[in-house]
């Protein structure tokens, strides 16, 4: 072989290894940096609202920063707020009607079971046994 090619393999496989080790030390690291970009992206993301309010509402920087962040905060609150409601009303509906889905679920399945032909898919006698015993004791058994 040559000589040159012993060095371009070296190169490459040098650059190869080096650009590897960068990813692995850049995953490591991004767990750090990850919140300062967050921050630097909601501050550019922030920053017109806080221009707008010192230009045509005529406050200085730092309160109209605090208000800005205030109506954001007020709002993420208030989102959530509305989401934990939502989510116990839909709860406490669907508890309050949980005997009612059961009856239909265990009816409807009780049903299937019953007009099913079990000879097509040649199931044994113990086989449809077990699985007539066991529906019926669904229904008789409930919550």
């Amino acid at each position: 072989m040559n000589y040159n090619n012993w060095t371009d393999i070296v190169k490459k496989t040098a650059v190869f290894i080096s650009s590897a080790i960068l990813i692995i030390i850049g995953f490591k690291v991004s767990i750090f940096y990850i919140p300062f970009l967050i921050a630097f992206i909601l501050s550019q993301l922030i920053e017109p609202l806080i221009r707008f309010c010192m230009r045509k509402l005529k406050m200085r920087r730092k309160v109209s920063a605090i208000l800005i962040f205030a109506i954001i905060l007020s709002i993420i609150i208030g989102l959530i707020v509305w989401g934990v409601i939502t989510l116990i009303t839909e709860t406490t509906n669907f508890l309050g009607n949980f005997n009612y889905y059961y009856e239909k679920i265990s009816s409807k399945s009780q049903n299937i079971i019953s007009n099913y032909d079990f000879n097509k898919i040649q199931v044994s006698d113990e086989v449809r046994t077990i699985i007539n015993n066991a529906s019926s004791q669904l229904i008789r058994n409930r919550f």
